[in-house]
């Protein structure tokens, strides 16, 4: 049992504190009143729990961002997409990328342009291969 004032535990069926001297109320509690503390408790280890989750979920999510690279596809391209039977998007993909390629010629000097050519391969492919694996695993 515990204080009602200052809150120190005493012992049971006590009238006054022995810490602070304060008459101690001693009231049976009736069910509704224990149901009414039971609920509260389960309804704030639920949320106590919930913040633990969306912690845990806001922590996969950021682990998951470095995830969703595919090095395999970033390296073979049309060939891993020809692999995986995703054929036409790899089809698609390449020649968003010979698009934007060539649109990019235009304003880049030639030494510089194969190394953007290569970064740009490797972002598109490397990162909507797992993408695209997951969307067709759904289907």
């Amino acid at each position: 049992m515990y204080c009602n004032n200052c809150g120190k535990k005493i012992e049971k069926n006590t009238k006054f504190c022995q810490f602070c001297g304060t008459k101690q109320k001693h009231e049976k509690m009736d069910n509704e009143s224990f149901s009414e503390e039971k609920d509260e408790k389960i309804s704030e280890a639920f949320t106590n729990e919930e913040k633990k989750n969306s912690q845990q979920i806001s922590e996969e999510k950021t682990i998951s961002k470095w995830n969703n690279f595919n090095i395999w596809a970033s390296l073979f391209g049309l060939i891993y997409y020809f692999y995986k039977g995703l054929w036409k998007k790899g089809l698609l993909l390449t020649s968003i990328l010979l698009l934007v390629i060539s649109f990019i010629s235009f304003f880049v000097a030639t030494n510089s342009f194969w190394l953007l050519a290569i970064i740009l391969h490797i972002i598109l492919f490397g990162y909507m291969a797992n993408i695209d694996i997951k969307r067709k695993e759904e289907k």
